[in-house]
């Protein structure tokens, strides 16, 4: 692999690392009283834009996997050894990979919505 291939990659990451969360914004999440405040505070934030697919507050892991997926897209958008990805992304394979033995063993097929895409 060459350096270079991941240049822009970086100064992509790099950019895109500025609009995370700060410490502060986390701590006032933590802080607040329910999760009504906490998604309000998120509203504040780079994160507003994915707040309005939330039907009711107690479903804000719809959110975290939409935000998961968009992510992992982004990435393997900006690079061009897609194997780098895949390898960051192999931890939700073996994940799947355990909820289906899970699945096959109990006998039980409840869990669909373990699974990571």
């Amino acid at each position: 692999m060459d350096r270079m291939d991941f240049l822009q990659a970086v100064s992509r990451t790099r950019v895109l690392e500025t609009r995370l969360l700060s410490r502060a914004t986390i701590e006032r999440m933590v802080d607040a009283k329910n999760i009504e405040d906490a998604l309000k505070i998120l509203g504040e934030t780079e994160y507003s834009n994915v707040l309005g697919g939330l039907d009711r507050p107690e479903e804000y892991e719809k959110i975290l996997a939409a935000e998961l997926k968009r992510v992992y897209y982004l990435t393997y958008d900006m690079v061009k050894d897609k194997r780098v990805v895949d390898l960051l992304a192999l931890k939700y394979d073996y994940h799947n990979l355990k909820v289906l033995v899970k699945e096959k063993i109990l006998g039980n097929n409840n869990f669909e919505n373990l699974y990571i895409p």
